[in-house]
């Protein structure tokens, strides 16, 4: 077994003859400081993998949370504290309570939740919850006319009903000094 393994030693060669002047430099700053690049930097996890600020311009809908170290959704996450996601079976915890933080798989799983159908529900929840159609504003406004309207009409019945078992007249000489306006007030134009 000896006659075929052979071991050969190893040569040692000065490579920085072919190196720019600045790679040398560089190389030496590196090896003289003690540093290793194995070794990860602060807000990075053993691996020298973490969060890029990239991401945030690219998916819109993501949040960042420096304590944890953790993604979350936030579209999902404020959907699903509204009560939104009810069709939705399926809740990708990882984005909303939990946290995401696997960085070596970060933008395939972006691009997954992303096509989900709890994101989309929310996101269309949220929207219509904060884009009211024409329908809507003119249904609501109608609403608070006739409350309005019903206010008004109870004031004038108290007040007639009041006038009447009181045996006052309701109206006088004239509309201004009536006893009704001075109940109700005057009226405005």
């Amino acid at each position: 077994m000896d006659k075929f393994v052979t071991k050969k030693a190893r040569l040692e060669v000065d490579d920085t003859a072919s190196l720019p002047p600045t790679t040398i430099v560089s190389s030496i700053a590196l090896s003289s400081s003690g540093e290793s690049r194995s070794q990860p930097k602060p807000g990075q996890s053993g691996k020298g993998r973490s969060f890029q600020k990239s991401w945030l311009i690219k998916y819109t809908w993501l949040e960042y949370e420096a304590s944890t170290e953790k993604v979350f959704c936030k579209t999902c996450k404020e959907a699903d504290i509204k009560n939104l996601l009810q069709f939705s079976s399926k809740k990708d915890n990882a984005f909303i309570s939990v946290g995401f933080s696997n960085w070596k798989k970060a933008l395939e799983k972006f691009r997954l939740h992303e096509n989900t159908f709890a994101h989309k529900e929310g996101v269309l929840k949220l929207n219509s919850m904060t884009n009211r159609s024409v329908v809507s504003q003119l249904n609501e406004q109608l609403d608070s006319d006739m409350k309005k309207g019903r206010l008004a009409l109870e004031t004038i019945f108290t007040t007639v009903q009041f006038l009447c078992r009181q045996g006052l007249a309701i109206r006088g000489h004239e509309d201004v000094n009536s006893i009704f306006f001075s109940i109700v007030g005057t009226p405005k134009e």
